[in-house]
């Protein structure tokens, strides 16, 4: 939902492109200090969602996307639902 923020935000960081070896072990960092950006209300969505996603698996709409994408994007949604 915010892969682009927390993405440009990671290349700021790091000072490199995208899926350098440098960005990739500073995206978990990206993705926390842009989740400290987030309103209370969105957290608690997200949170609701990530809790639902957990019981009830992926909507199929995502998995289709994750299953048959041409890039990452799937994995960055599933990964950016694990804030805590």
């Amino acid at each position: 939902m915010h892969h682009e923020e927390v993405h440009n935000l990671a290349v700021q960081l790091v000072e490199d492109k995208g899926g350098s070896s440098l960005y990739i072990g500073n995206y978990k960092r990206a993705r926390a200090e842009f989740s400290e950006t987030l309103t209370e209300s969105q957290r608690k969505r997200y949170m609701a969602m990530a809790k639902e996603w957990t019981e009830k698996g992926l909507p199929v709409d995502m998995k289709q996307q994750y299953v048959h994408g041409s890039d990452s994007s799937g994995l960055y949604l599933a990964d950016f639902f694990t804030l805590a």
